[in-house]
């Protein structure tokens, strides 16, 4: 599915022998992205579909001539699904929302209220069984943003551009 979608989003946004390309990449992926994509673990796939098939409600949305309400809920409704999944969903959430911004300044005051009032409330269904559990829990999903030290930023940094990012080019 993944392959697929990656081969509808490069043909919107680049054409056919781009899509080709892109769809092969996705399909032989490196190593690291496949021992972490099939484990069942971190809903890292279903991540990554998710995010894509958002991406692709953004570029229908944006290359849509009206104001397409129905597509920022889908969007919003994706969103919150990947929040549910995987709060690394934050990595397409603030791209595609920035995108949806800048398309609607240009459509005016009213409709960026409307579309953000309707993207957020699609977003919090969306993640519904998220925000059921933390309500109840008093939002331990947060918890794991607090048990970083400011001070540890730097060797995070580091690590990321030593171990994570060669894992992920392969």
């Amino acid at each position: 599915i993944f392959v697929l979608l990656i081969f509808e989003l490069s043909r919107m946004l680049a054409g056919p022998i781009a899509a080709r390309i892109a769809a092969l990449y996705a399909a032989i992926p490196p190593v690291a992205l496949i021992e972490w994509s099939t484990k069942a673990r971190g809903g890292f796939i279903e991540l990554i579909v998710i995010g894509t098939l958002a991406l692709i409600c953004a570029v229908r949305w944006l290359r849509h001539g009206r104001d397409p309400v129905a597509l920022t809920a889908l969007t919003g409704l994706l969103l919150g699904l990947g929040w549910w999944v995987n709060n690394q969903i934050i990595f397409f959430l603030l791209p595609i929302g920035l995108y949806f911004l800048l398309g609607l300044v240009r459509r005016g005051v009213v409709a960026v209220f409307l579309h953000l009032a309707v993207g957020l409330v699609a977003f919090l269904a969306g993640g519904l069984p998220f925000w059921i559990y933390n309500l109840n829990h008093e939002f331990a999903s947060f918890g794991m943003f607090g048990t970083a030290e400011l001070h540890d930023i730097g060797r995070q940094i580091l690590g990321m551009l030593t171990v994570s990012l060669p894992m992920l080019v392969g």
